[in-house]
């Protein structure tokens, strides 16, 4: 059988390549234009030669200058030839100067993957899993980019759903924030909704230190935060105690998604909610729904190389990974006996507000 090659088909998929190693290139550069000062001071000071903005930044001139080049031939500086500066766009600083967001993540990406790349392809190997704390820098990237999301997003979306946001105004409401991580979602959940008492929950040992500072920080008296696994955190004697449960953008990153569930409706009250915030994906669960999403490049490369290896760590069990469809959500919570299961705010006109064009999903389900 002969098999008819396509030239201008290799062509193609030879330039995607190079152009997926100028992108892994640039992630480098960014973080060190971010750490050493660069776009800030382009920011503050304004347009510079690579030998001004060396001398303004004390850092080399002869590799500022290559720096400059890479960033320009990417777009992300702009260079003027009649002066030979270099400028950092209004429109680009707000993503490059800032500590926070897309920032955090290609900064943490970069410090990771060199790192933890031995473990993950023991993973792949073993049929294993990589433990979170084993991810180095990524706990930080996660808590710089998610920290927008949870202190500007997560109260405006909550009050899209009236019943949640009746539920979290209600005095005395008792929360249960798992897989909180540093602990800004619990922050953010105990100041913006004060008649709440918020417990937050994560195995991982440091984070949860960090969570406590950040409590601490904020002199809240309505939090408190606790080491111990999603699948088994609650005592006999708060069983059917909590008023709601969140969990943000953690729930596909768990190794025993059923397990949660099912203690998690140990833990609710009667008419007791689920709050989900997970990434966007498609409502069917097939292939070919997920490679339909337009962020699908991203979202399964996290899912291959972070959120489905920490999710099996467990022998025998595995999480959902970052592209599981809402469909297999909604039939795990049925299966463990939630009453019904809804997303909600797709269709907000607002895009700041809307949570699909934020790359979200938000789920509530009843007990």
């Amino acid at each position: 059988m002969t098999t008819h090659y396509d030239q201008s088909k290799a062509d193609s998929f030879k330039n995607r390549m190079f152009g997926t190693i100028a992108t892994s290139m640039l992630m480098t550069t960014i973080r060190l234009g971010h750490e050493l000062g660069l776009f800030r001071d382009l920011v503050k000071s304004g347009p510079a030669t690579s030998s001004e903005l060396a001398k303004r930044t004390e850092v080399s001139s002869r590799h500022t200058y290559e720096w400059c080049l890479h960033a320009a031939a990417n777009g992300i500086l702009e260079y003027n030839e009649t002066d030979d500066t270099f400028a950092l766009p209004p429109e680009h600083a707000t993503i490059m100067d800032s500590d926070e967001g897309l920032m955090a993540i290609i900064c943490g990406l970069v410090e990771n993957i060199s790192y933890h790349y031995p473990l993950l392809k023991l993973a792949y190997q073993s049929d294993g899993g990589v433990f979170w704390g084993d991810m180095h820098g990524l706990s930080d990237a996660t808590k710089g980019f998610f920290k927008p999301v949870y202190e500007q997003l997560m109260p405006e979306w909550i009050k899209l759903s009236p019943s949640l946001y009746k539920n979290m105004t209600t005095n005395g409401t008792k929360v249960a924030d798992l897989g909180c991580g540093c602990g800004i979602s619990t922050r953010s959940l105990a100041s913006n909704f004060p008649n709440t008492t918020v417990v937050g929950i994560d195995f991982h040992d440091e984070s949860i230190r960090e969570a406590r500072t950040e409590i601490d920080s904020h002199q809240l008296t309505n939090a408190t935060a606790r080491v111990v696994d999603s699948h088994c955190w609650i005592a006999k004697e708060e069983e059917e105690s909590f008023d709601v449960i969140t969990m943000f953008d953690c729930f596909h990153d768990m190794s025993d998604p059923e397990g949660v569930a099912v203690e998690a409706f140990k833990a609710l009250k009667k008419g007791g909610m689920i709050f989900l915030i997970e990434p966007y994906s498609s409502k069917s669960d097939s292939t070919a729904a997920k490679l339909a999403i337009p962020t699908i490049s991203v979202d399964c490369g996290f899912s291959a190389c972070v959120c489905t290896p920490c999710g099996k760590i467990v022998p025998g069990k595995e999480g959902f990974g970052t592209t599981a469809g809402t469909d297999r959500y909604e039939a795990l919570f049925n299966k463990v006996g939630f009453s019904s299961f809804e997303t909600f705010g797709e269709s907000v006109e607002d895009k700041q507000l809307n949570p699909t064009a934020q790359g979200a999903r938000l789920m509530l389900v009843t007990k």
